[in-house]
């Protein structure tokens, strides 16, 4: 048969607890465990998270402060590092636990991580051997049960059975732990075989290679930026299989903010070659297992497959009402997904209309100051040129006609770039409207998406509960058809002393002792009639059923939580870009009607420069300089005159 490799990363195999150091160590004395048994545990690291945290990054941090000229930048010291970002310090019992802190930005970092790996199940690698019922097995041969309660085994009579080390051991639970420990410990090994002739690896002393040899690297060789703090073999558990804790602090580096190294999962996963951050930590755990699986065929042991082992995965029995209920939840999501997606969307075109309506105000005003200085300075022109020169009306009715279609021009062309501007603005509330009702369709399919898995798991879910339940079914009626039989020979037994012939003939026949045995036996069938009896009605679930099941609810809640975040994600971006957008259009059209006040302006001069050097033959023999000085002087002369005779009217109103 084959077996099945398990792996988890920050989570628990089963009643134990997950990134724990106090745990691991067995510092505390959790329920599942053994006490007797505690000694069959093998550590292979055991240091603390202060060390760790020094040795990995305390020469980074030194260079880091050293090069510092200011004692500001200077937060922390080697010492220091990890309470400057979890709050605590590391010999603290708070802290051996898995904390989580955001004092570098937005994204949570761990105060370490851990990885379990297990081979097999408790059934087939368990420390004590089973029998078919699950129940473990004396060295004479009798079924034991374990007391979670008062951490007793107890016989199937009651009797409290003191010494576990009357228990049957499983020689899989010692081959499991010397496949472990190839797996963290490394090194090199020649294919041997154990006392019974089964395959298995022998480690050897010279590192000398052979064409035949096995060379594994050790665990903190092939993960060089893991800094090991605890790594152990747990054999104490009394319904448990030999698995390994590995914690560990991640170690990354290249940072250009703070020292160069620091705590980062996914950035020292990049530097031993995991560079998808995607996928990073899936090819790592895929590596490891691969490794792991090498160990355990040269163990002699058939390893399943990844679609095998999400096979076994049956998933847990639900009831009508959780039923229901997950249905219930996944329709209040999609509905609440919906809500949120529409509110944005409608938040979007509001503020994509608002931003157009103000593009548009902007550029009426702008198009009509410089439509009004255009009529100003081709007033201002004709009227500087009338005086400079004191040219003829009928020439000066020539030159403020030209002026007038100048300007009529000037005009005519910032109405247009104004209806340009307006087509622009219709433009971008257009699309604003298409992301919006986009966002909207891609929130219908993910809830869609959501309802559709939740009511493909209710119809699983469904046919699991009716074959458990034939299954319950079967049972009881051969239990039903077993106790019939032993109460019909029962019944026989108990008829046999009223015949005296039968009696006699028995007595003649069998000694006194043999008879005595017979009894025992017939005790032995009432007691197996009365457990029948007691376990005529149990239904079972195992715990891999559980742990699939919230294994799935948990993935329902992720499900959930991305959604979510890349709704919003998508909304802060669609805002960013049209912001950004905006700002970009309101600088282009800046510039763009700066320019043509310039040109306005430039025009205008060259305009009167043109008249008047038809007029005047003086004027045309003036340099540039001189040019541009008298147009200018006249038409600040005209300003003055002009301004004087509207404070004169002001005054004589």
């Amino acid at each position: 048969m084959a077996a099945g490799i398990t792996s988890n990363h920050n989570k628990n195999l089963g009643n134990g607890q997950t990134g724990n150091l106090i745990h691991n160590d067995r510092k505390i004395n959790p329920k599942n465990v053994d006490p007797r048994l505690i000694q069959n545990n093998i550590i292979f690291k055991n240091s603390t998270l202060a060390a760790a945290y020094e040795e990995a990054f305390g020469d980074a941090i030194d260079e880091y402060n050293h090069k510092q000229k200011r004692s500001d930048r200077r937060k922390y010291d080697r010492k220091g590092y990890f309470k400057h970002l979890f709050g605590v310090e590391p010999e603290n019992e708070s802290a051996q636990v898995i904390l989580t802190s955001t004092a570098r930005g937005r994204h949570e970092i761990k105060s370490f991580n851990e990885d379990l790996f297990q081979v097999g199940d408790c059934q087939e690698f368990g420390h004590f051997m089973r029998d078919e019922y699950g129940n473990f097995i004396d060295k004479d041969g009798n079924p034991v049960k374990w007391d979670t309660k008062d951490r007793t085994y107890y016989d199937v009579n009651g009797n409290e059975v003191t010494d576990s080390s009357n228990l049957m051991p499983n020689p899989e639970a010692e081959r499991a732990k010397a496949v472990l420990t190839c797996f963290y410990e490394g090194g090199r090994f020649k294919f041997a075989a154990d006392k019974d002739g089964r395959p298995c690896l022998e480690r050897l002393d010279d590192n000398s290679p052979e064409s035949d040899d096995l060379y594994i690297l050790p665990f903190e060789e092939r993960n060089p930026s893991f800094k090991v703090v605890y790594a152990t073999i747990h054999n104490d558990e009394w319904h448990g299989t030999p698995h390994i804790h590995i914690d560990y602090v991640p170690v990354g580096s290249g940072y250009n903010k703070g020292p160069e190294k620091q705590v980062g999962f996914e950035r020292a996963l990049a530097d031993m070659g995991f560079t998808n951050k995607n996928v990073a930590y899936k090819q790592w755990r895929n590596n490891e297992r691969l490794i792991l699986k090498t160990i355990c065929n040269c163990f002699g042991y058939e390893t399943k497959t990844r679609e095998e082992e999400k096979a076994n995965n049956r998933g847990k029995t639900y009831t009508t009402k959780e039923y229901s209920d997950i249905i219930h939840d996944a329709n209040a999501d999609a509905q609440e997904i919906r809500k949120d997606a529409e509110q944005q969307a409608q938040d979007t075109i509001e503020n994509a209309n608002q931003e157009a309506q103000r593009t548009l105000e902007n550029a009426d005003q702008q198009a009509n100051n410089t439509i009004e200085d255009a009529n100003c300075q081709a007033q201002e022109i004709i009227e500087g040129a009338e005086v400079v020169l004191n040219t003829t009306k009928e020439e000066a009715c020539e030159i403020k006609e030209q002026a007038e279609n100048d300007a009529a021009a000037v005009i005519h062309k910032a109405f247009v770039e104004k209806e340009q501007i307006e087509n622009e603005a219709e433009t971008i509330r257009n699309q604003a409207r298409e992301e919006a009702e986009s966002i909207i369709t891609a929130a219908k399919q993910e809830a869609a998406d959501i309802v559709d898995g939740a009511l493909r798991d209710k119809h699983n879910l469904k046919a699991e509960k009716k074959a458990l339940t034939e299954e319950n079914e079967n049972l009881k009626n051969d239990i039903q058809s077993n106790r019939n039989q032993i109460m019909i020979l029962v019944g026989v037994i108990a008829n046999m002393p009223k015949k005296k012939n039968v009696i006699q003939n028995f007595i003649s026949k069998h000694s006194a002792e043999k008879y005595e045995m017979d009894k025992e036996a017939y005790d032995g069938f009432m007691s197996a009639v009365d457990t029948m009896k007691r376990l005529s009605g149990n239904t079972l679930t195992s715990d891999e059923d559980k742990a699939a099941s919230e294994e799935r609810l948990r993935q329902i809640e992720q499900l959930k939580a991305d959604m979510e975040r890349n709704i919003r994600e998508q909304a802060e971006q669609l805002g960013r870009q049209m912001v950004q957008r905006k700002v970009e259009e309101l600088e282009l059209e800046k510039n763009k009607y700066t320019s043509l006040y310039k040109n306005l302006k430039l025009n205008a001069f060259n305009f009167a420069n043109r008249m008047c050097t038809k007029v005047s033959s003086q004027f045309a023999q003036m340099s540039k300089e001189e040019k541009l000085k008298m147009l200018s002087d006249a038409y600040w002369q005209v300003k003055n005159e002009q301004r004087t005779r509207e404070e004169s009217g002001m005054e004589m109103g």
